[in-house]
């Protein structure tokens, strides 16, 4: 582990807001004065440790409890000692910070986005973030793991930030109604998004396998004609057409081309497949190549389903 690295961790410590016992929290603060100490006087890890008063302390400590001194075993106790979801900075503004005590794992999440609401008033178009907390029980670690449900809500959340830009770009997006489901003035029924991974592009086609996997059902693959006005996107990147590759992951937003003169009826289930069902008459209008891998969050919905998780406290925005 270089020192770079080391910078990181330690950074990434002093922003921690985790409750620990008292003789964790005596060392998180001597190793939070190091870390003080290293950015006021630029010098290395090394020189720090060699400098500092509390040197002597802290190496007697570690090599007590640790084997041995050195910033590898330095790292790994740090890491425990946070339980903060570090790695990868991504494009969306989402911050997770999470913990396991046992076999539950809590998480506090900030500024992931609320979804945008389907035939609303156009009132609400601006993004909404939100903050709140989630807790799982884990019940069968060996179906699936913290860090699979830390990679699951950065998903969720990447998801629920493209569909806002979506959302933002089409204005006829707001002009259904919420009770009958008649199709807007432009010819199409209310949006549906999926997650899927790009098979082939041909002819103005999208052809899109591991449609249904999210809720454990069979995977499906469909072509998909993509609208002239589609709006095409890497993360909120504009790109073009020909930037969509064969293995890409994707988020995307596709609609039903309305029955002529035909109302939805809502207690009708064949009446209601007509505007959510992919066929012949669906074109895409928005979608994203995706950053976080979305079969994290297919695994955690595949989790809840057959008891291998146990959701305690859920995102109160999904109600």
């Amino acid at each position: 582990m270089n020192k770079n690295n080391l910078h990181t961790i330690l950074s990434s410590l002093s922003k921690t807001s985790v409750v620990l016992p008292k003789n964790q929290r005596r060392l998180k603060a001597r190793l939070l004065r190091q870390y003080k100490m290293q950015q006021k006087q630029h010098n290395s890890w090394t020189n720090i440790i060699q400098n500092a008063k509390e040197a002597h302390y802290m190496k007697r400590t570690f090599k007590k409890r640790y084997l041995s001194f050195s910033p590898l075993v330095i790292a790994v106790a740090l890491i425990a000692l946070t339980g903060t979801v570090g790695g990868a900075t991504y494009w969306f503004t989402t911050k997770i910070s999470s913990w396991q005590a046992n076999n539950t794992v809590n998480l506090s999440v900030k500024d992931c986005l609320m979804m945008p609401l389907v035939g609303g008033k156009g009132d609400s178009k601006s993004a909404q973030p939100t903050s709140f907390k989630e807790e799982y029980k884990i019940i069968d670690s060996t179906f699936i793991s913290k860090q699979d449900i830390d990679n699951a809500k950065l998903s969720d959340c990447e998801q629920r930030a493209i569909a806002n830009i979506i959302d933002h770009h089409f204005s006829d997006l707001h002009e259904f109604s919420a009770t009958n489901l008649a199709p807007n003035s432009h010819g199409l029924y209310f949006p549906i998004y999926k997650v899927g991974t790009i098979e082939k592009i041909a002819n103005n086609k999208v052809t899109i396998t591991d449609l249904n996997s999210l809720d454990g059902k069979p995977t499906t693959t469909s072509s998909i004609e993509l609208a002239n006005d589609a709006l095409i996107l890497d993360g909120d990147n504009p790109i073009d057409q020909s930037q969509l590759r064969a293995g890409d992951q994707i988020y995307f937003m596709y609609q039903n081309k309305a029955i002529k003169n035909e109302v939805i009826d809502r207690g009708n289930l064949e009446s209601l497949r007509k505007t959510t069902d992919i066929n012949d008459q669906s074109v895409i209008r928005g979608i994203s190549k995706l950053h976080v891998d979305y079969h994290a969050l297919q695994k955690l919905f595949q989790a809840m389903n057959n008891g291998a998780v146990e959701v305690i406290t859920n995102d109160p925005t999904r109600g």
